[in-house]
């Protein structure tokens, strides 16, 4: 049950985390990646986690506009848009 609550928890505060300057970000989700692989749980849960991530990373590698075009129409699609509207944002404040 870790696995499913901590393994994408991980992964949007990482993703959250490196698109600009949110450390905070990066360490939460550091907390969380620890939680998940120091509590004696059951592998099984983190492995197919694993699995995941590494499918849905393999296959935005592979055909990225298929990937893309299930997010909806405002997602930004490449880091250059994300970096460009963090920019954009930091420069009006």
């Amino acid at each position: 049950m870790y696995a499913a609550v901590l393994a994408p928890a991980v992964w949007v505060l990482c993703g959250a985390g490196f698109t600009g300057d949110r450390t905070y970000l990066l360490v939460l989700a550091g907390a969380a990646y620890a939680v998940l692989l120091l509590t004696p749980i059951s592998p099984l849960g983190p492995l197919i986690a694993g699995l995941v991530f590494l499918t849905l990373s393999v296959w935005a590698a592979i055909t990225p506009d298929s990937y893309a075009s299930i997010w909806p129409a405002g997602t930004p699609k490449s880091v250059s848009t994300i970096c460009a509207s963090d920019s954009t944002r930091r420069s009006s404040a």
